[in-house]
């Protein structure tokens, strides 16, 4: 049986407590005079996991140098052991944490991309100084997002190019799923310092099946096995990683059956098509009302009757719109053609094995992925007065979809050398 070490220090905290302070005040000394104990543990911490650090290399210990770590309690200078070996010299306690060249430590790089994805850069630089008791600017935790946002880039990189170069299969799923649902939709951000005033956003959501989350009034349903991803890419980058993300998380490309839904005739039908042959295809239900409101001139009384023949018929739709003198022959014409083209497809769900498309997994609308949107870019992105550069944006979104996905990084930082 092992012994974890323990580290232990004795520390004398005070605070002056006298008739009619202010009670605020007195919460923040006691704070600070917390944090200042927790300094000086974690520099016990540290010296203690630098001397084995130190001997875990077998290397020549070097000379002692001194950093400064921030952490979520504080900033606090800290020394620790360079040591050399066959393979170079470095710091054994920063490799072996973490540490990255940058001040922060990993807890507090973890604290900043989680408020980041959730607020702007400059109310996170507020809170977080509030909490630490040390200033800390806006830029400091932007650059922190885009340093954590950029290796999560990387490692989806690997990923892909292990599955679509190298032809490695991901790690089997247990068991085989029945179903995998895949919904994909596009969004636009305001841009700065790119070529246009905006750029598309795509985004991707893929899951096995959905089960009830609790809710009496209003029900709320969990999707299994869920997914998610969000690029500023082009429709080829973004097919093949959230095709490789669905392979390796859910087993996609495995599975009995695999559903997707999409709005007809675009970029993400025709990406479907290629990186998925054998799927079923659903168009939404919803866009394909949308059009119909659309040539209808927002005449109710014509769109219902458009809107009942579009579903039951949509080819003799179709062909009622061209004929049509009332409505714009145009819109019409554009229309019809879409009709035409997404007939196949505007009840694929019914392919599918009965058992898998009762209930809630009816999927016949985009509802899913069109959620997600608003939960991974609409809500924090689409602020007013917000613009963007492309690699900014990237870069929160991918931070944006592990914490969506439920597969928030464990791992932050990178390695000092």
């Amino acid at each position: 049986m092992s012994l974890v070490p323990e580290v232990s220090v004795v520390v004398e905290l005070r605070v002056a407590v006298e008739p009619g302070l202010d009670p605020v005040a007195l919460e923040r000394a006691i704070a600070e005079q917390g944090r200042r104990g927790s300094k000086e543990l974690y520099r016990a911490a540290l010296a203690s996991l630098d001397a084995q650090a130190v001997r875990d290399t077998g290397g020549t210990r070097q000379r002692l140098e001194e950093r400064w770590v921030a952490t979520t309690f504080g900033r606090i200078r800290i020394w620790r052991y360079r040591v050399r070996t066959p393979a170079g010299s470095f710091h054994p306690l920063d490799r072996d944490l973490g540490l990255s060249q940058a001040e922060a430590s990993p807890a507090m790089r973890e604290a900043v991309c989680d408020l980041a994805t959730r607020i702007p850069y400059r109310q996170v630089a507020e809170i977080a100084a509030r909490l630490t008791g040390e200033p800390i600017s806006h830029q400091s935790t932007w650059r922190i997002l885009q340093a954590e946002g950029a290796r999560l880039r990387t490692e989806e990189g690997e990923l892909v190019t292990a599955v679509f170069e190298l032809g490695e299969a991901p790690p089997d799923t247990e068991p085989v799923p029945e179903l995998v649902v895949v919904e994909a939709d596009g969004t636009f951000l305001a841009a700065q310092g790119e070529e246009g005033d905006r750029f598309e956003v795509k985004t991707g959501v893929f899951y096995t099946g959905k089960t009830r989350a609790g809710g009496r009034r209003h029900r709320r349903w969990r999707l299994l096995n869920k997914g998610c991803y969000a690029t500023t890419g082009d429709q080829d980058a973004f097919g093949k990683a959230l095709a490789a993300r669905g392979f390796a998380w859910a087993g996609l490309h495995r599975a009995r059956h695999v559903l997707c839904v999409h709005d007809g005739l675009d970029e993400y039908g025709r990406g479907f098509h290629d990186w998925f042959p054998a799927a079923i295809h659903q168009i939404d239900h919803f866009h394909v009302a949308e059009r119909i409101w659309q040539v209808s001139g927002a005449d109710a009384k014509l769109f219902e009757t458009l809107k009942r023949l579009a579903f039951s018929d949509p080819v003799a739709c179709a062909k009622k719109l061209r004929r049509s003198v009332r409505l714009n022959p145009e819109l019409a014409r554009e229309v019809a053609g879409y009709l035409e083209g997404v007939a196949g497809d505007l009840h694929g769900i019914d392919r599918l094995p009965r058992h898998l498309r009762r209930g809630r997994m009816r999927v016949v609308g985009s509802g899913v992925v069109e959620k997600h949107q608003d939960l991974l870019v609409k809500r924090r992105m689409k602020g007013k007065g917000m613009r963007w550069t492309r690699r900014g944006a990237e870069h929160l979104l991918a931070l944006q979809a592990s914490r969506f996905s439920d597969r928030w990084p464990t791992r932050w930082g990178v390695v000092a050398g």
